[in-house]
């Protein structure tokens, strides 16, 4: 096979065989096939670069060039028009297609600026079948489709689109999620974006989503999506060099896991792990600038609150950041916060916290050496993972109105 290539798979029953098999193809190669054993071409004349293998109304299809082909009803080993298998073309002349997705009891098949879909039908005879979704938005990497419980997410040259059912006469709505984001999604590297891939992880409502970035041929940043809610909260990771990942159901949970280009596989969200490759891995949360609803009044900061959760006895810290337009520069506002068991909030000298509880971290910190500012951001963090549940700041509003 082609070295250098993104294979994509899909489980299908193979009636010839009479076995369950794993289809996939890379789109230069032969499509193959593995029941359990051996890894050999796949039988019944499929296309011969073949990719992004897709079960959708008892048939897999297969899609290359600006055609899809359909296998028979629950044979993928049969693809032959004149043994039960279905070729449609889309629109030919608005290029390759990019990728495929069975999602609403729809087909959806994405080109890189267009995106149509097929609805259930008992007829495959005529391309009049093929719907428009969109021809402004498209996607450019396969590989980061992703269904959620009420969406399918995926990158076009815009940003991170999402489809969700509609009322409207097309039956589904588009609309871009990454606005919030655009600035730090528009550092990817647009002669790779093919190399990006996502994950969806339905316990935690996220999507995980790394692409190469600057000069970088290969995914070296991720922006993380957390639907939680039904609003789109956005984190980054600057772990580099992820190449592929998979979600599993595994014997002790739901299990994300994601791929290195040393070959390595690493398991995610396992608070009981704080090294990479042997490095502790930095976590951190920054807060906006909080103003107080008057950005152009002086305000006088007092104390910063932080009420975190980690998982033993490691430092927490405490940095308040303030916004000193026309002032000398104020010093480094910094703290330990503490860890699990220590003073302050949770049940202990300052009451209790009312989204936190005995054996979480609590602490007040006050601003030091230059208080007044326009505005002041707090940022937590740590060498392990934490868990922020909730922060509060006292200040003082000052006559003066100063224009920044």
């Amino acid at each position: 096979t082609t070295a250098g290539v993104r294979w994509s798979a899909a489980m299908f029953y193979g009636a010839s065989s009479a076995v369950n098999l794993l289809c996939a193809g890379n789109g230069v190669d032969a499509p193959v096939m593995y029941d359990g054993a051996t890894v050999i071409n796949l039988a019944g004349s499929p296309p011969a670069e073949g990719q992004y293998p897709t079960a959708w109304q008892g048939r897999l299809w297969w899609a290359s060039g600006s055609t899809i082909f359909g296998s028979a009803v629950d044979d993928c080993e049969v693809y032959s028009v004149g043994s039960g298998g279905i070729q449609l073309n889309v629109y030919r002349g608005t290029g390759d297609i990019t990728g495929m997705y069975a999602f609403g009891n729809n087909l959806f098949i994405f080109k890189r600026q267009s995106i149509y879909r097929i609805a259930p039908t008992g007829s495959f005879s005529s391309e009049s079948i093929v719907r428009n979704v969109s021809l402004k938005v498209g996607c450019v990497s396969h590989y980061t489709i992703a269904e959620d419980e009420k969406g399918m997410s995926f990158e076009s040259e815009h940003g991170i689109q999402r489809i969700t059912g509609s009322a409207q006469s097309t039956g589904f709505s588009l609309g871009n999620i990454s606005r919030n984001v655009k600035s730090i999604f528009d550092w990817k590297n647009k002669a790779h974006e093919n190399k990006s891939w996502a994950i969806f992880n339905l316990d935690r409502m996220e999507y995980f989503f790394a692409y190469p970035i600057g000069t970088q041929a290969v995914p070296t940043h991720n922006l993380i999506a957390n639907l939680t809610g039904g609003n789109t909260r956005w984190t980054r990771s600057d772990r580099q060099n992820l190449t592929a990942g998979a979600v599993l159901s595994g014997t002790t949970g739901y299990e994300q896991y994601v791929g290195d280009t040393d070959g390595k596989v690493w398991q995610m969200h396992d608070d009981t792990k704080w090294l990479w490759n042997g490095a502790t891995m930095n976590s951190s949360a920054v807060t906006k600038y909080f103003e107080q609803g008057e950005p152009y009044r002086m305000k006088k900061y007092g104390w910063g609150y932080v009420n975190a959760e980690a998982n033993g006895g490691y430092d927490i810290n405490l940095t308040m950041n303030l916004i000193r337009a026309g002032m000398p520069a104020s010093p480094n506002n910094r703290a330990n916060v503490g860890a699990t068991g220590g003073d302050g909030w949770g049940v202990g000298e300052w009451g209790v916290a009312t989204w936190g509880g005995e054996g979480r971290v609590g602490k007040r910190v006050r601003v030091t050496g230059g208080q007044r500012g326009y505005g002041l951001q707090m940022q937590i963090d740590s060498a392990r993972w934490f868990r922020l549940l909730g922060t509060a700041l006292a200040s003082k509003r000052l006559s003066a109105k100063n224009p920044i």
